[in-house]
């Protein structure tokens, strides 16, 4: 279907009219309608010299963004269930309680967003870039997130996942603090320096995961298993599995042989090791991390566990 052409008189009008509509509590003007409109000519950074800054209420289901910079703005209530925002540039843009349902995001790039209280179902992310922002409150039931990539400190606070399975993510340097995890697996994604805090993980887990300095703390750990990922400079990638329950990592060749080994006993072996060259001290600080982790998975599983019993 061709989309919505819209001169820029046409724009405006319909925009007073729309903030007519707001002031009179709808008795007077008209709801602003942009579904399937096509917005890729249209300069929204303007906008923020001018009278308006807030979009609220306005229907942009169907429309195209593509390539659009956002910025200083704020949407509010808006209906944006399958829009195209694909290579979005959005800089200190408040999204708040709006539909993205089906919406595309592809190579969206967001910074210094507070992004709250949105309906994320079905949203297509593939391969966003996000910096500096927080989400909160928001549902990402079934949402696309695959291939997308932290490149600055981010916030992930009280969102809801459901079926919802990020593979090839890169999460570093991100706090995930108050989530909902259910029927959801992260797939071969990164959570460098990163944190869960207070998470509840309903038959979801980490499968194939680099984890170095990831910490959990009264987090609910509801699967036994937590499958990692370590990658040594020229060298074959390590497979880790640790069953929580048993505190016990199973990998190939841990120690001399040895494919089972308690997560105390990892970390000992591992302190004990000699490193003598630079990339070997690398390598050792990464596994300690790694152990100090799934010791601390483990911790927080059996704290779970005892509350429960």
């Amino acid at each position: 279907m061709d989309k919505r052409q819209l001169s820029m008189d046409e724009i405006q009008r319909a925009l007073k009219e729309h903030q007519r509509w707001l002031d009179t509590n709808h008795q007077s003007g008209a709801q602003a309608d942009f579904s399937n409109c096509d917005f890729r000519s249209f300069d929204f950074c303007h906008e923020k010299r001018g009278e308006l800054h807030e979009f609220r209420s306005m229907n942009f289901r169907g429309a195209d963004f593509s390539g659009v910079s956002f910025e200083r703005l704020h949407f509010k209530d808006c209906d944006f269930t399958d829009a195209v925002l694909d290579n979005v540039c959005a800089t200190d843009v408040h999204f708040e309680h709006n539909d993205f349902l089906k919406a595309k995001l592809v190579n969206a790039r967001l910074s210094k967003c507070d992004i709250e209280k949105n309906d994320f179902q079905n949203a297509f992310w593939g391969y966003a870039r996000i910096g500096a922002c927080t989400f909160s409150d928001n549902d990402f039931h079934s949402a696309y997130l695959n291939s997308v990539s932290v490149v600055q400190s981010c916030q992930f606070l009280n969102n809801h996942f459901y079926a919802t399975n990020p593979s090839c993510a890169d999460f570093s340097s991100t706090e995930f603090i108050g989530n909902t995890f259910t029927n959801s697996d992260f797939y071969e994604c990164t959570f460098d320096n990163s944190s869960f805090e207070k998470c509840n993980f309903k038959q979801s887990g980490f499968l194939n995961c680099f984890v170095e300095k990831c910490q959990f703390k009264q987090c609910e750990l509801e699967q036994e298993f937590i499958h990692s990922t370590f990658t040594p400079r020229n060298a074959p990638a390590i497979h880790f599995a640790c069953d929580l329950s048993s505190q016990t990592i199973c990998g190939k060749n841990l120690f001399n042989g040895r494919s089972f080994m308690k997560v105390d006993d990892f970390i000992k072996k591992l302190s004990d090791m000699p490193a003598t060259t630079k990339e070997d001290k690398v390598h050792k600080k990464m596994l300690l991390s790694l152990g100090k982790m799934l010791k601390e998975a483990c911790a927080e599983y059996h704290r779970r566990d005892d509350y429960v019993r």
